[in-house]
């Protein structure tokens, strides 16, 4: 079941960064677009959202005091990754999920083997 859901993921994005990289190609006023912009396009609250959540509830500096650092996992890493090219990353996203339903796949297949004395 995990390895159909990966594999779906995989397909999802794979497809949505053939669609931006088409996009990029054929816009001749621009090289390509980024990220950030491409999600403040198509989905404009969703960025103030996911930065609440990850400062709040994800980010170990924020949820344990006793760490005493500043929250480190939106502001040095996402917002650097939503300045990189929206194809790139869509494209990268789905390779990665398609290894990992690789690597599910793997697991399954040791799993399942069953060893009998007459040699099935």
């Amino acid at each position: 079941m995990m390895r159909l859901i990966l594999r779906l993921l995989a397909v999802a994005f794979l497809l949505l960064g053939g669609w931006v990289m088409f996009g990029d190609i054929t816009n001749d006023d621009s090289a390509s677009i980024i990220l950030g912009e491409y999600m403040r396009e198509n989905a404009p609250s969703f960025l103030l959202q996911a930065e609440v959540v990850v400062d709040r509830y994800i980010d170990p500096c924020s949820l344990i005091i006793a760490l005493g650092c500043s929250p480190f996992i939106w502001h040095p890493v996402i917002s650097s990754l939503l300045q990189w090219p929206a194809a790139i990353v869509f494209l990268v996203m789905g390779g990665a999920f398609l290894l990992l339903s690789r690597l599910f796949r793997s697991f399954q297949g040791r799993r399942k083997r069953s060893y009998h004395r007459d040699g099935r």
